[in-house]
């Protein structure tokens, strides 16, 4: 069982620290290179391959979305993002949809993998729960770099270039493997919360210029009190005595 430590400890050491980082950066990647409308940049020739697009000029392609003017009625350049509508998807071929399944495949793993990483600030974990985490991202960077099925397309039979988000899915890809080589190296965690809480407070009681006092009942009825005084040097003064 993972336990709770309290917000921003990082029990398992600097290395969750530097994976949590990569794990958001990677996720950032994916979304970007997933849910934009310039995974690749295309020319006119593309809306003979889906129907109902109107583009006569270069424009973006993404895996669930396109650029195409914003206002018909004007003949302006201006571009916005729009869904592809049923039709559309049913005539998109095959290396089309797998490009799709990957990149929602993509954002599953490395999300969950994230939101995981990012409790591990204040959780400790098991270290078959890191293995898992780390096994996610990886199959997570494969399926991110897998959406490259798009440039197989039917679309990219035609002009169809390189862009910002097949860019993105790249990043992505080798963010996330990173994230993953770094998780797998996390150690165990130093320390359980109640270890962690008894030393921080044996520290405070036995810094110098402190005095602690502490009771012990005996069996026979009296108290054993110690009382400790620690010195600016360090050392201690310990005096003992009982009490009926």
């Amino acid at each position: 069982m993972s336990g709770c430590q309290g917000c921003c400890i990082f029990p398992h050491g600097r290395l969750s620290i530097y994976a949590m980082i990569l794990a958001v950066s990677s996720y950032l990647f994916v979304i970007s290179a997933s849910w934009g409308c310039y995974y690749v940049e295309v020319g006119a020739t593309f809306s003979e391959n889906i129907p109902g697009l109107t583009v006569d000029f270069k424009s973006g392609i993404g895996l669930f979305s396109y650029e195409d003017v914003l206002d018909f009625n004007n003949n302006n350049n201006q571009l916005t993002c729009y869904y592809y509508t049923g039709s559309q998807i049913d005539a998109m071929d095959g290396a089309f949809k797998a490009a799709r399944v990957f990149g929602v495949l993509a954002n599953i793993f490395i999300g969950v993998s994230m939101l995981a990483l990012v409790a591990v600030s204040c959780m400790e974990y098991p270290q078959v729960i890191l293995k898992v985490v780390g096994g996610m991202l990886l199959a997570g960077s494969l399926f991110e770099l897998l959406t490259l099925t798009f440039f197989a397309s039917d679309v990219c039979n035609y002009d169809c270039d390189f862009y910002i988000g097949a860019g993105m899915a790249i990043g992505g890809t080798i963010v996330c493997f990173m994230t993953a080589i770094v998780v797998l190296q996390i150690p165990p965690a130093m320390e359980s919360s109640l270890d962690l809480q008894s030393y921080t407070e044996q520290a405070v009681a036995y810094a110098p210029g402190t005095e602690t006092i502490t009771e012990t009942a005996l069996p026979d009825g009296t108290k054993k009190i110690i009382k400790t005084h620690v010195h600016g040097d360090g050392s201690k003064t310990i005096e003992e005595t009982l009490v009926a």
